[in-house]
């Protein structure tokens, strides 16, 4: 099944991986089949946001030390599993390292938590993400529901 993100580009949920447009139309039979099964509707699909803090451990220091390149080869690996970093920040202090990353859901974060720390080498804290401004939206519905009258003209009790 595919889902639109934007324009151009869908995901294929039974792999969960992103295709390009341009790829989808190159195979015209795969596009003919996706046009008749979705019935030219779109759906839109929305990536939730996670903060992952990391924490080297000694054998994690010392794999970075000497094969620096190896922070890039985790995050292709991230992508294989289905989760895109967007941001990311080494750091001082407590964490060594800030993501900031995309996941379809809990249980694929779940995955790469458990996958990256069984490894030995990191120690995870996962936080979902909320931004402010979905946040402020969501606020100002539950407080219009709150506000408005009930159909029988009585107050909601708050």
């Amino acid at each position: 099944m595919l889902w639109k993100l934007q324009e151009g580009f869908f995901l294929e949920i039974s792999c969960k991986k992103v295709i390009n447009l341009e790829q989808l139309t190159g195979n015209r039979k795969l596009l003919r089949h996706t046009i008749r099964r979705n019935s030219w509707k779109q759906r839109v699909f929305s990536m939730a946001i996670y903060i992952l803090l990391s924490r080297l451990t000694p054998e994690g220091r010392k794999t970075v030390k000497e094969r620096p390149g190896r922070i890039k080869e985790v995050d292709k690996e991230l992508e294989d599993i289905g989760v895109r970093v967007i941001e990311q920040y080494a750091t001082l202090g407590r964490y060594d390292f800030v993501n900031i990353v995309e996941a379809p859901d809990n249980e694929t974060i779940g995955k790469v938590s458990v996958d990256l720390c069984s490894r030995g080498t990191v120690e995870l804290v996962t936080l979902p993400a909320v931004s402010v401004e979905s946040l402020v939206e969501s606020l100002n519905r539950t407080r219009a529901e709150k506000m408005s009258p009930t159909p029988s003209g009585e107050d909601k009790d708050v």
